[in-house]
C-alpha cells in the first residue's frame, strides 16, 4: 500500500460517516424486521413458507418464470434476513459463489451481485473487472445516469463499505430534477438520495404524496389507472426515511397492503394476482414503513 492511500481512505471515512450513518439507521433490514411487529404469528409463518418455496435447488431465488435470477434472488435474501431463515441465507451464498464465478452481469444485476457478495461474506471474490464497472458507473456525470442507477449505486457503496466512492458520489450529487412528470418510484429515490447528503426534500415529498390515490395506495404514474404495491411501498419507505409524518394515511394504507396479500407473499396489483418474491419484499418494506 502507498504511504497515502491510508490517510486517504479515512479522511473519506470521515467526511461520509455521516450518511453512513443515515443508511445503518434507516436501513431496508430494519425497515424489514419492523414490518414483523405488524403481522399476526400465522401470517409470519405462511411467509416463511411462501419464500422457502419461492427459493431453487441451485440456492437463487426464482423469477416469474421458474428461473434462479440474481435480481430476485436479492429480494429473497433480504426476506430470508430479515426472517432468520438462517438455513436459506447459507444456500444463497453458494449460489452467489457460482455466479461470481460464472456470470459477467451487467446493469442492475451487477449492483445486485456486489450487494450479494458483501451480505453473504463473498465480497473477496469480487473481480477486479466488476469494481471497475462500479467505479467507471460513480465516474460518470451523475446527472447523466437513471435515477435508479444512482440509488442502486449508492446502495453499492453502503453496502461494499466504499468510503470512496461515497465520496465520489457526493462529491457530484447534482441538484436532481424535481420534474413531477417522472413516476413516483424515481421521485421517491431521488428524496432517499436527497436526504442522505442533507439536501432539501420538502419538494421533493410533496410530489411523492401528489401521486397518493387517497385510499392507500401510490400510482406510479400520474393517470395511471391502479395503484401498485411497489409505487406504494417505495413511497413509504422515502417518506418515512426523509422524516414525512404519514400516519394520517396510515389506516388506509395498511388496508390497501393487505389487500395484496394473497398465499403467503403479495402482488403488485390488481390486474397482476400472482404473488413473487420481488412483491413479497415491497409488501414488507410498505408494512415496515409504516410500522412506527
Amino acid at each position: 500500500m502507498r504511504l497515502w492511500e491510508k490517510p486517504s481512505m479515512n479522511i473519506s471515512k470521515l467526511l461520509n460517516l455521516p450518511q453512513m450513518q443515515t443508511f445503518k439507521e434507516r436501513s431496508l433490514e430494519r425497515t424489514l424486521k419492523k414490518s414483523l411487529n405488524i403481522m399476526e404469528p400465522n401470517a409470519v409463518e405462511s411467509l416463511k413458507r411462501y419464500i422457502k418455496s419461492s427459493q431453487s435447488p441451485s440456492g437463487g431465488f426464482i423469477d416469474k418464470a421458474g428461473k434462479a435470477d440474481i435480481y430476485y434472488t436479492l429480494f429473497g435474501y433480504f426476506l430470508a434476513e430479515a426472517l432468520g431463515l438462517e438455513e436459506i441465507l447459507s444456500s444463497v451464498a453458494g449460489f452467489i459463489e457460482v455466479e461470481i464465478e460464472q456470470s459477467i452481469p451487467s446493469g442492475v444485476n451487477l449492483y445486485c451481485e456486489a450487494i450479494l457478495a458483501a451480505k453473504s461474506g463473498k465480497k473477496k471474490l469480487l473481480s477486479k473487472s466488476l469494481r471497475k464497472e462500479i467505479k467507471a458507473a460513480q465516474e460518470i456525470k451523475l446527472s447523466k445516469l437513471p435515477v435508479y442507477e444512482m440509488f442502486m449505486n449508492l446502495l453499492t457503496c453502503y453496502y461494499l463499505n466504499d468510503y470512496k466512492g461515497l465520496y465520489r458520489f457526493k462529491k457530484q450529487l447534482p441538484e436532481l430534477d424535481e420534474d413531477v412528470s417522472l413516476t413516483c418510484p424515481v421521485i421517491s429515490a431521488m428524496l432517499v438520495i436527497r436526504q442522505c447528503f442533507n439536501l432539501p426534500v420538502d419538494r421533493l415529498q410533496k410530489n411523492v404524496m401528489s401521486y397518493y390515490n387517497n385510499h392507500g395506495g401510490f400510482f406510479a404514474g400520474h393517470g395511471t389507472a391502479l395503484p401498485d404495491l411497489l409505487s406504494t411501498a417505495v413511497a413509504l419507505y422515502a417518506l418515512r426515511f426523509s422524516g414525512a409524518d404519514i400516519s394520517m394515511i396510515k389506516p388506509d394504507c395498511l388496508s390497501f397492503i393487505d389487500s395484496m396479500y394473497c398465499k403467503g407473499g403479495f402482488y403488485g396489483n390488481e390486474l397482476d394476482m400472482e404473488p413473487d418474491i420481488e412483491y413479497t419484499f415491497y409488501g414488507l418494506l410498505a408494512l415496515g414503513a409504516l410500522a412506527e
